[in-house]
């Protein structure tokens, strides 16, 4: 989402939030996050463990093939089926 999507006050109460309370944040992109989302403008650019890039069009997308570690396999964070073969099929 974008960062307008939250009201000004909302953005310092998360930066509060996490700056002085010591919370957590996660920042995850996408095609309307960080920087084309407008957050180096924001109260939250502080917080983004990077340095983002000012202005529009700065996503994109590298596709890369990706496999579980055997351990990843085992997660429940990673199962979407019980049984172990369909889970490595899905």
């Amino acid at each position: 989402m974008e960062a307008n999507y939250f009201t000004p006050t909302q953005q310092q109460l998360i930066r509060d939030f996490v700056d002085r309370r010591g919370g957590g944040l996660l920042f995850m992109g996408g095609r309307a996050t960080l920087s084309d989302g407008g957050y180096p403008a924001s109260p939250l650019a502080d917080l983004v463990p990077t340095n983002l890039p000012e202005g529009k069009g700065t996503f994109h997308r590298d596709f890369t093939g990706q496999e579980l570690t055997a351990a990843g396999a085992q997660s429940i964070l990673c199962r979407l089926d019980e049984d172990a073969a369909r889970n490595l099929d899905r």
